[in-house]
């Protein structure tokens, strides 16, 4: 995962308001189409921007929308990508610490059922991306503090990798890697300082030495913050969604201490 330099809080805002824009536009033609399926997608888009945002009210009722446009239609492709939606979200509820243990515990299990929903419906098509999407997802819920079924994880892991091998690239194979960093054991951050400290970097690029600070530094801000990734985005101005993927590619939340006390 690249963190690299992070655009404004301008930028992205202008960013999201030209989707915004596309959107409508393309909502328009496709009324007069009156396609449930371009509709369908529509608000699958709709839903990742506000899942974005971390605004999952939103979010999900566009999930719901979309998702029901998509059995009026008999879509298995729709519909595992909406449920894969509407896991995405149940897990930045659990990240986001939104509502008290049991709430997570909810959440994560809610996540779960729409992870393997994805994955019956990818079935049916012949997406081999689209499974493995679903695939990770599963792992990645599996993965999390209030599941910790790791065994389980590995499964979905080795599921997805057998899916995904030839398509290295883009943010399905990060979500990958980020599930397989849960997977491993995690190395102390002071060791990882005091070889900083003393130049030793190996053969490291300055922007992978870069990314990897950010991955220490982002998880003691998270801490600091009160385990809200919403007041992590505000004070370092970058999207939820940016902290969450930084989370889950340390494990953040795996057997940290304190952790499911959320406030």
């Amino acid at each position: 995962m690249k963190t690299g330099t992070v655009p404004p809080r301008a930028s992205r805002e202008q960013l999201r308001e030209e989707a915004l824009h596309h959107l409508q536009e393309a909502e328009a033609i496709n009324k007069h189409n009156e396609s449930d399926q371009g509709s369908s997608s529509i608000h699958l888009v709709y839903g990742y921007l506000h899942l974005d945002d971390g605004d999952y009210e939103l979010a999900e009722q566009h999930a719901a929308t979309g998702l029901e446009l998509s059995r009026r239609k008999n879509d298995p492709i729709g519909l595992s990508r909406l449920s894969l939606l509407h896991c995405m979200i149940e897990n930045a509820k659990v990240e986001d610490g939104i509502g008290d243990k049991f709430d997570a515990e909810v959440h994560a299990r809610q996540a779960l059922a729409w992870a393997q929903d994805s994955i019956k419906f990818a079935k049916q098509t012949q997406n081999r991306r689209l499974l493995g999407n679903a695939y990770v997802w599963e792992g990645l819920t599996y993965a999390n503090p209030f599941l910790r079924e790791l065994e389980t994880a590995r499964k979905s892991y080795d599921s997805a990798l057998a899916l995904l091998k030839g398509d290295q690239v883009g943010q399905l194979w990060n979500d990958l890697e980020a599930l397989k960093r849960r997977l491993l054991p995690k190395a102390r951050i002071e060791d990882k300082l005091r070889s900083w400290s003393q130049g030793s970097v190996g053969e490291k690029s300055f922007q992978q030495i870069l990314d990897e600070f950010t991955e220490l530094i982002i998880p003691k801000i998270w801490e600091n913050e009160g385990r809200k990734v919403s007041r992590v985005a505000a004070r370092l101005s970058i999207s939820p969604k940016k902290v969450r993927r930084i989370l889950e590619i340390v494990g953040a939340r795996n057997g940290s201490p304190g952790h499911g006390k959320r406030k």
